[in-house]
């Protein structure tokens, strides 16, 4: 939300934050005031989702249906912080997946396997006994819920165009590497213009508008899980490199990406929410 200051804010006078010296401070950024201030208000934030999430299962419960329902929670992008939410890293492209249906699922999982989220259809239509039709791209994680110890994903694709800005980005993440593929010269991390007017946008963006960042990215996510250090030039992972540089180039061609045909013009919304404007 937006406070009377102009700025974009966790906090909510509809729940509680947290005191932001308690906080635990994420790897992937400095620890500034700001950025505890935002993880205090986004805490609170949490626990007022976890009750609405809860009163949605008490009210299942008390229909009787809670054993016959299957409920799914999932988000659709990262933290709105920096290095996060308009990103590809991967606090940008994580998003939770939570599913509870008693008589099929067994409870407390906590599954390590690559997930997408265009994998939510298919594991419904599956966990239904639907068919799944050949268009749909996604693959059912039930075997994974299942305990069958079945891979689910060998990669992981990311893209984002526009957001508050043009910023076309693709990716691709396996177990060991993420490869991120730039289109557009901008500062070393992007930041929506909620993130920038934030506390914690405060804190770090004029240290993160400075450079221009790389047109190719490689991060060797079991030595740098934070994806710090692009090793995108260096010998003993120039194989990597050229793999996924391929499988993204592959992976946008079967989908008709219209990147590959130059810059992708803006839609009329996007036009009037570029920041900043003209």
């Amino acid at each position: 939300m937006e406070n009377d200051d102009g700025a974009f804010v966790f906090a909510d006078e509809r729940y509680e934050s947290t005191d932001p010296e308690a906080v635990e401070p994420l790897p992937y950024l400095p620890d500034e005031p700001g950025i505890r201030r935002d993880l205090a208000d986004a805490h609170g934030m949490v626990r007022a989702i976890d009750d609405g999430v809860g009163r949605v299962l008490d009210a299942l419960a008390a229909a009787g249906i809670a054993e016959e329902t299957l409920v799914v929670f999932t988000t659709e992008h990262g933290l709105a912080m920096p290095r996060a939410k308009g990103t590809a890293y991967d606090p940008g492209i994580e998003a939770a997946l939570v599913m509870r249906w008693p008589d099929s699922i067994e409870p407390g999982q906590r599954r390590t396997e690559l997930v997408s989220n265009v994998d939510v259809l298919p594991t419904l239509l599956d966990l239904l006994g639907q068919g799944i039709p050949d268009r749909i791209t996604g693959r059912s994680v039930r075997p994974a819920l299942a305990g069958e110890g079945k891979t689910m994903r060998e990669a992981l694709f990311a893209e984002m165009t526009w957001h508050d800005a043009y910023n076309p980005i693709r990716a691709i993440r396996t177990d060991r590497y993420k490869y991120v593929r730039n289109f557009w010269s901008l500062p070393t991390v992007y930041l929506p213009n909620d993130v920038r007017h934030s506390p914690a946008g405060d804190a770090v963006g004029r240290d993160l508008d400075r450079p221009t960042r790389a047109y190719e990215e490689l991060y060797d996510l079991a030595a740098d899980p934070h994806e710090r250090t692009n090793v995108v030039d260096e010998p003993e992972h120039a194989d990597a490199a050229a793999d996924l540089r391929e499988r993204l180039h592959d992976w946008m061609s079967e989908t008709d990406d219209p990147l590959l045909d130059g810059p992708v013009p803006p839609g009329e919304f996007d036009a009037i929410m570029a920041w900043p404007p003209e």
